[in-house]
């Protein structure tokens, strides 16, 4: 690959770890925001859905979460020299330190709700 098309290439990357994380707080906020998620998934289960819907969630957070970490350090530490100039942004840094936080956040919430029974 030409350096040309790697600058393109590591700004279609960052771009799509943007996305990638940003989708993913939508989604979270979602989950977690406003409202009754229980009567979210009652309405689910009524339907036949509940499974799909809480497998599919749980399979893209994972991937999306683990994809969003490979591009990014990829990013980071390119070897081309035309592609040091596309470094991430203090946004991209913002994004990525945020969502890892969430996760680990999440994850602790989830550990400590099932220490209760």
């Amino acid at each position: 690959m030409s350096d040309g098309n790697s600058i393109v290439g590591t700004r279609k990357m960052r771009r799509l770890t943007r996305a990638l994380l940003i989708a993913n707080f939508v989604l979270l906020l979602l989950l977690i925001g406003p409202g009754s998620s229980r009567s979210l998934y009652l309405a689910e289960k009524r339907l036949g859905i509940d499974n799909f819907i809480t497998y599919s969630t749980q399979f893209w957070f994972i991937t999306s979460t683990i994809l969003s970490v490979v591009l990014f350090v990829w990013i980071l530490f390119s070897k081309s020299e035309r592609c040091r100039a596309q470094r991430p942004t203090g946004l991209d840094w913002t994004l990525f330190l945020a969502w890892i936080f969430a996760v680990a956040l999440v994850c602790l919430f989830g550990f400590i709700a099932g220490l209760g029974g």
